[in-house]
């Protein structure tokens, strides 16, 4: 198998393999080709390659999908492509777009048709993906360009819950904007970086200080003549519902 094969292969460079590297190497070889190490995939460059592997069937049906869709979208076939979940059990696939940045993919799955009975239950054939809805969302604005895209700041973790409710409030009043969400995991300027880097137009940010206070600060990012103002939350609702 391919497995048993990039494992022999990679046996004699277990000395320059980093410690995750070595890892996945014992638990799940196939997750090395998903290394970040530059080193690690310098030595892979000579791997054996999975399509020495791919039967006949898994050939027909790959060009198969790649013909009967290649009017619709652009189709590449990675023979390094790895999901982070193990019981996939044929080809897996993820949807990228140029306009997300470093973090390109807001799709991915694959086949699993063994799983059903793994879990007890019938053998029955399956295919199934996940979808990043915030990233999904920038890409349906980026394609909208009269639409505005906010950026909300949640400050602290705390806070998560009771600004999840405002967030919510805040997209029933204006259904035009996209707001994207930055929750608390990380530091305030890397959260701006973020918002700039996907093009938002305002920046709102809710700390400890703002939530006691009832209040929210809008930035605005895209237009330099209008300055940072802190605001109630009403008067945020108002704003809001008139981008």
């Amino acid at each position: 198998s391919f497995c048993k094969a990039l494992v022999e292969f990679l046996e004699p460079f277990k000395k320059d393999l980093d410690a995750k590297d070595l890892e996945r190497l014992s638990k799940n070889p196939l997750r090395v080709l998903d290394s970040k190490n530059s080193e690690t995939q310098a030595i892979l460059k000579n791997a054996p390659s999975i399509r020495e592997f791919i039967d006949r069937a898994s050939i027909e049906m790959l060009d198969s999908i790649k013909y009967e869709f290649s009017d619709i979208c652009k189709i590449e076939i990675d023979h390094n492509l790895v999901r982070g979940l193990d019981y996939y059990s044929g080809f897996v696939f993820e949807a990228i777009s140029s306009e997300l940045g470093a973090q390109d993919s807001f799709l991915g799955g694959g086949r699993y048709d063994q799983l059903c009975s793994q879990l007890g239950g019938k053998d029955l054939p399956a295919i199934g993906m996940a979808i990043g809805l915030e990233r999904l969302a920038n890409i349906a604005n980026l394609q909208k360009p009269n639409r505005k895209l906010v950026s909300f700041v949640i400050a602290a973790s705390n806070l998560e819950p009771k600004a999840y409710k405002i967030a919510h409030h805040l997209r029933s009043i204006n259904k035009e904007v996209v707001l994207d969400i930055h929750l608390s995991e990380g530091s305030l300027k890397s959260k701006m970086r973020k918002a700039n880097k996907n093009n938002s137009d305002y920046v709102i940010i809710i700390g400890e200080e703002e939530f006691n206070n009832k209040t929210a600060v809008i930035k605005p990012l895209n237009d330099e003549l209008k300055e940072q103002q802190t605001v109630s939350i009403e008067d945020l609702y108002i704003f809001y519902k008139t981008i």
